[in-house]
Order: structure tokens, then C-alpha cells, then sequence
């Protein structure tokens, strides 16, 4: 029954990199913290609204399997055009960018596997983000 909550930490902590801050001062990591939050939200909000779409391109198909919206792929949408669209001045030209968004999301799905089970690693990595690798968006 926790699962779900798990897989909302491990988003918001591997994917969206939530301690990745981009400074050092209290007020800089608030609003990385916040903006993190507010970014899952939207993307969990974009992952809902592609799903009916997904469902009705899968409709009448013989698949083994129920598909949903890839995360991965929804959240390397959003860094790269969700500021985009928020900054268009243009009501129809932010509507459509948020439509073409929506549309990339829907193309990339993952089958949904139930009952499925994965053997821990025994030797997890010990560094969370190697200092070559942190971003720097």
C-alpha cells in the first residue's frame, strides 16, 4: 500500500534530483525545493491528462499488457519545453505548445506489469550525484 508513496520519493529524488541544489543559501534552496514540487505536480498533472489519450490509441488493440505514460521521458519533456510554454505571451501559441507537450508525452509509454519482482543490488552506488555529473539546470 506504500508503494506508490516509495516510487513518488524516488521520482522527486533520482529523477527531478530534488538535493541537487543550484546555490548555497537558504532562500536559493527553498525555491529549488518549491519549484521541484511544483514541476512533479505539473508533470503528474500532464501524466494524467496523456493517459485517456493513451488508452483510446491502445483501444481495440490485442496487447499482453496495460500501457501508461513513460515518466522518464514526461519529465525530460518538461526541462526541456514547460518553461517554453509558460514564457509564450500568446494565449493560442502557449496553448499549443502545452498540446505539443501532451502529444510527445503520449508517444512514449511503458507496458504496466503486475506482480512483477526485482533483486535488490547488492552493491549500491555510494555517491548520490558524482561531482562530474551534477546539473547544473
Amino acid at each position: 500500500m506504500r508503494w506508490p508513496v516509495e516510487t513518488k520519493y524516488g521520482e522527486i529524488k533520482l529523477k527531478l534530483e530534488v538535493e541537487n541544489f543550484s546555490g548555497r543559501t537558504e532562500i536559493t534552496i527553498r525555491q529549488d525545493f518549491y519549484i521541484t514540487m511544483m514541476l512533479s505536480n505539473v508533470i503528474a498533472v500532464a501524466a494524467n491528462e496523456a493517459q485517456p489519450v493513451v488508452d483510446r490509441a491502445r483501444e481495440g488493440k490485442k496487447n499482453k499488457y496495460r500501457y501508461k505514460v513513460n515518466v522518464n521521458h514526461a519529465i525530460g519533456t518538461f526541462k526541456d519545453r514547460f518553461l517554453l510554454a509558460l514564457l509564450e505571451r500568446h494565449d493560442e501559441k502557449r496553448a499549443e505548445k502545452a498540446e505539443e507537450i501532451i502529444q510527445l508525452i503520449c508517444k512514449h509509454v511503458v507496458p504496466e506489469r503486475k506482480g512483477r519482482s526485482v533483486p535488490r543490488n547488492p552493491f549500491p552506488r555510494k555517491v548520490r550525484f558524482h561531482h562530474n555529473m551534477k546539473s547544473n539546470c
